[in-house]
């Protein structure tokens, strides 16, 4: 899965926190999504490992879906691999809360009250 994960980020287009658009899914954003192979749509945080225990609808980068949303926006749709040989179609519906979008809120009223 650490290869997966690896050659996705290779991929990407590495950004500041400031420089994240608020459509793309980015760590311990929310994000409702669709399996569209299966049709069952979920709403989960993406997290590291370490924070499973104290998010209860977390889901880790390390897995194939985490791995698999980490940096689609909104309407993206990604065929990634699953461990029993099989592809998941994941696709992004909405993002409930990116903690990029929400610090540059709080900047933003915090400069409007100066």
């Amino acid at each position: 899965m650490a290869e997966l994960l690896e050659e996705e980020l290779c991929r990407d287009e590495v950004r500041n926190p400031e420089d994240i658009s608020d459509d793309v899914v980015s760590m311990n954003s929310q994000v409702r999504f669709t399996d569209c192979n299966r049709g069952s749509k979920m709403i989960r945080i993406l997290v590291y490992p370490h924070a499973l225990e104290s998010v209860p609808d977390g889901i880790s980068v390390m897995t194939p879906i985490g791995a698999a949303l980490i940096g689609l926006k909104i309407g993206g749709v990604i065929d990634w691999p699953l461990p029993n040989d099989t592809e998941a179609r994941l696709r992004i519906d909405a993002i409930f809360w990116q903690p990029e979008r929400e610090k540059s809120s709080f900047i933003d009223s915090v400069l409007q009250v100066r």
